[in-house]
């Protein structure tokens, strides 16, 4: 299964357009298919421990892929 990972900082729907654009590209470039896809809107930093990201995680199996546009998207709080 491949995963599509999108996050922004406030509702931007062109910033997550920009992603998803971006992602779709790469995967078509490596010949993958994104099967799901999970959106994070962070609002309030203080909540960052809620994100889709960790159930996403939680969930994905050997084989699995995730694509992000960015490596600092896919940062977990340690708390």
């Amino acid at each position: 299964m491949v995963i599509a990972y999108l996050r922004v900082g406030t509702s931007n729907k062109e910033l997550l357009e920009e992603q998803k654009d971006e992602i779709e590209r790469y995967a078509s470039n490596h010949d993958m298919n994104v099967d799901k896809w999970i959106t994070d809107v962070t609002v309030d930093k203080g909540r960052e421990d809620e994100r889709n990201l960790a159930r996403g995680l939680d969930r994905m199996q050997k084989g699995d892929s995730l694509i992000s546009v960015s490596y600092t998207h896919l940062t977990l709080p340690t708390t």
